[in-house]
């Protein structure tokens, strides 16, 4: 079930959640660039059988909410929206315990909203998986530089993301599936790349801060979008963090990999999450 729910911005957000009655727990979605939450149905599901209730939304210029394909900015702006989401999660589940879990582009914002989001306390934990710290294959530095120029001058100008749906995750669950999604698109703007990657290097510097609330922090081996090297090398260093490989598994862990399809990776989501 969605609806729609405008953010101090004046955005139009398509909202969603999986409700259950008494439920132990609820998770907060943020989802990655070019696709929607409705991605993120079947993880829904199994969180539901265990009591979880489940909300998310379509970032701002992705799936059903308002704005210009790919423009997930500015940063500020996004987060307020998550500011919006758990205020409207605490009304409608008071006293239930919150668990705020983002992939890829999703994992970028998320790690930034753990630290300096406006109710960054709020949520009991935090999931991250596959973020966006560094690419696999990085951009060449004068690309990295024109976009750092034209997000201030053509914030919205879009670019193509160019992700390979193989690389996703099990053939099964994404190969086909991806591609042929009416809501999923390639775009993203260069005020939401250099967002992006402004924050993804802080984090990896370790200029960025640190978060307070606990964090289970997940990666793939062979994930070749986001690097799994950058989110060791920031696990290594973030406090009150627990990081989990998945050796053979790709940038969508939750889709699994060549072999595998990701159910384990829910179920340790899902035992993380009945801790709180």
């Amino acid at each position: 079930m969605y609806e729609n729910f405008k953010v101090p911005s004046n955005v139009s957000i398509a909202g969603y959640r999986w409700d259950v009655e008494n439920a132990k727990q609820v998770v907060c979605f943020i989802h990655g660039i070019g696709e929607h939450i409705g991605r993120y149905d079947r993880m829904a599901q199994m969180m539901n059988a265990e009591d979880i209730a489940v909300f998310g939304m379509d970032h701002r210029g992705h799936g059903l909410s308002e704005g210009t394909r790919g423009h997930a900015a500015p940063r500020a702006e996004v987060l307020q929206d998550i500011d919006t989401l758990l205020t409207i999660i605490e009304t409608e589940y008071p006293n239930v315990p919150i668990v705020v879990y983002g992939h890829s582009m999703g994992g970028n914002v998320t790690l930034d909203y753990r630290i300096r989001g406006r109710l960054a306390e709020v949520p009991a934990a935090y999931i991250v998986t596959g973020p966006w710290i560094k690419l696999y294959k990085p951009f060449p530095a004068p690309v990295v530089k024109l976009a750092k120029i034209l997000s201030k001058i053509r914030p919205e100008f879009k670019v193509t993301s160019a992700i390979d749906e193989s690389k996703l995750g099990h053939e099964s669950l994404v190969v086909g599936k991806y591609a042929s999604d009416p809501l999923v698109h390639d775009k993203i703007t260069t005020l939401c790349a250099s967002d992006c990657m402004a924050v993804g290097d802080s984090l990896y510097d370790g200029m960025h801060g640190q978060g307070k609330k606990p964090l289970l922090l997940m990666h793939g081996s062979e994930d070749m979008i986001c690097s799994v090297e950058a989110t060791r090398k920031y696990a290594g260093s973030a406090e009150n963090c627990e990081y989990i490989e998945w050796p053979g598994y790709y940038h969508e862990i939750h889709n699994g990999g060549a072999e595998a399809t990701g159910e384990e990776v829910i179920k340790t989501a899902i035992a993380y999450i009945k801790r709180f």
